[in-house]
């Protein structure tokens, strides 16, 4: 019951924080109202969304002030298979949004199926369009054993055909997770 939800958070001392994630919370028609009532009250909400669903919705229909940040996830590969366009889409909504007065922001999920090559290629669409993207460590199949990225353990190939080596959230690459030797940066310069 959203409303009792709504009560009970207004019990809390103000402001509080509300991080909505997924899945995709955006599937559910009463989100856009939930987000409205937690602003309302004094909350602030972190969303963390794929940004395909209701996004005009929300943002010609929201407070930016309510929104603490958009956390948009970017997955190229998928986001073309389900809607025709929706790289374009993302960055046209992404952009909007900016406009708009949201802070917004993006995650990169790297499908390691892609290669390095498509994963560049796909940085650079972004960073022309002005989004620097985050990336997001791909987490790969959950009962597949894969502790996360294109990787699985040193000296092997990942899936992606490659040897191991790890590229963080801020770009910076390291021969592994437990080897945090600075090789570089993908985007400012490396030595593998």
């Amino acid at each position: 019951d959203l409303n009792k939800f709504i009560e009970k958070l207004d019990e809390l001392e103000k402001p509080f924080r509300v991080q909505i994630t997924g899945g995709e919370p955006m599937i559910f028609p009463w989100m856009i109202e939930c987000i409205q009532k937690i602003g309302k009250i004094g909350g602030k909400v972190e969303l963390q969304t794929n940004f395909s669903l209701q996004v005009r919705e929300l943002l010609d229909n929201t407070d930016p002030s309510y929104l603490e940040f958009i956390l948009a996830s970017y997955h190229p590969v998928e986001r073309e298979r389900v809607i025709p366009g929706g790289v374009k889409k993302f960055i046209d909504d992404f952009l909007y949004a900016r406009n708009k007065g949201f802070t917004i922001m993006t995650w990169y999920v790297d499908d390691p199926g892609i290669g390095i090559e498509a994963f560049l290629a796909n940085c650079k669409v972004l960073y022309d369009a002005g989004i620097v993207p985050v990336r997001k460590r791909y987490t790969g199949p959950e009962n597949g054993g894969e502790s996360g990225d294109a990787i699985v353990c040193p000296g092997l190939l990942c899936r992606a055909g490659y040897r191991y080596f790890i590229i963080w959230e801020n770009f910076d690459i390291t021969p592994c997770d437990h080897d945090r030797t600075l090789l570089g940066n993908l985007f400012t310069g490396y030595k593998l």
